[in-house]
């Protein structure tokens, strides 16, 4: 423990923190409440197996606190409980000071199940102490052995039927994730050499990694991939389109939302100041024509491809969620989600002007 905080305050100089949206703006006062409703999550992953993701709970758990609130009460009830039972053993002690100890960066960041691995550890061990410590408490009575065997197997049963519920999930949506591969593939199952795929309102479970899965898929390595816009969320709440500004410009236009994610921020700029977004799109041999120095109410902005829209090695895909409205939508029919052509249509501008 100590060397791992060692390293990380060598690294980050401190326990580290991303940038928005995958951290927490320490700067903005509605940081406090971020850092709570996170706490409030983990706190619930733990004791209720109530499930982390911000892609489809955080903003959930945003508009429902009261409720967040409920539900982190009876958790602290049990917790309070459990320490009662063995909080007096240097293992119970140890395993929650484990626990808190590699909770704290994951406080810094967005919500997910990915960052609790090690806390979980620790965890684990401090609920196999409470188990320990009633089991041995009782177990020289028949009586409330019997009784405590039979509320440990209705637990394990509500367990592994919550388990299984999650697995279904985790199931359409990483069934969603491959389908974005698939119906590429479908669409163009032989690429011309260096061919450029770019994607708009890419699905956000795979849009980081998407460079890399579609060399994998296709086995080549000269095809150049990247998402150039992300879904905000799973849900099609809003849309992206995409105009021709000359031979090789497009400007891309969201509705119904701003640009908070573009793969700029996300995948190239990493802690930098908006103000370097130009040079981290020239890595990929793209131009960001307007350059802007902040995302705040960013809807639209104009970017130049490496090549003619017209040489046949460009492509333009969308990624259509406009039927999924929920959850449960994913689970259940999870090829609603598509990977369409893209359109690209003239700006009302051009139009004129060849009228």
């Amino acid at each position: 423990a100590v060397g791992y905080l060692c390293l990380r305050f060598h690294i980050f100089g401190g326990m580290g923190e991303l940038p928005p949206p995958y951290g927490v703006d320490l700067s903005a006062p509605t940081a406090v409440w971020k850092i709570l409703r996170t706490i409030g999550q983990y706190i619930l992953d733990f004791m209720l197996f109530v499930h982390v993701e911000a892609f489809y709970f955080d903003g959930f758990w945003a508009e429902h606190w009261v409720a967040l609130s409920g539900l982190v009460a009876v958790a602290g009830v049990m917790m309070i409980w459990g320490w009662r039972q063995a909080g007096d053993t240097r293992a119970m002690r140890a395993s929650i000071a484990w626990t808190l100890l590699f909770m704290a960066p994951s406080l810094m960041a967005m919500p997910g199940e990915r960052n609790v691995y090690l806390a979980s550890a620790g965890f684990s061990t401090a609920a196999a102490m409470v188990l320990v410590a009633v089991w041995d408490r009782h177990r020289d009575q028949p009586a409330r052995a019997l009784r405590m065997r039979r509320v440990l197997t209705g637990v394990t049963a509500i367990c592994v039927l919550i388990a299984g519920i999650d697995q279904v999930i985790m199931w359409g949506v990483a069934d969603t994730s491959q389908t974005v591969y698939d119906d590429l593939m479908a669409a163009l199952p032989d690429p011309p050499s260096d061919a450029r795929i770019y994607v708009i309102n890419q699905c956000p479970l795979n849009a980081g990694g998407f460079i890399q899965g579609v060399q994998l898929h296709y086995g080549r390595a000269d095809i150049v991939a990247c998402a150039l816009t992300l879904s905000p969320q799973l849900q099609g709440t809003t849309e992206d389109s995409v105009y021709r500004t000359g031979e090789s410009r497009i400007k891309l236009v969201r509705e119904n939302g701003i640009f908070f994610d573009s793969f700029l921020e996300r995948f190239a700029l990493f802690s930098m100041p908006v103000s370097t977004m130009a040079t981290s799109a020239r890595r990929l041999d793209l131009e960001l024509v307007t350059p802007f120095e902040t995302l705040d109410g960013l809807t639209e902005f104009e970017m130049g491809l490496p090549g003619s829209l017209d040489d046949g090695r460009t492509f333009l895909f969308k990624w259509d969620n406009g039927r999924l409205r929920t959850l449960s939508d994913l689970s259940r029919r999870s090829r609603w989600p598509r990977l369409v052509e893209c359109p690209v249509r003239q700006t009302p501008g051009a139009v004129a002007a060849r009228e």
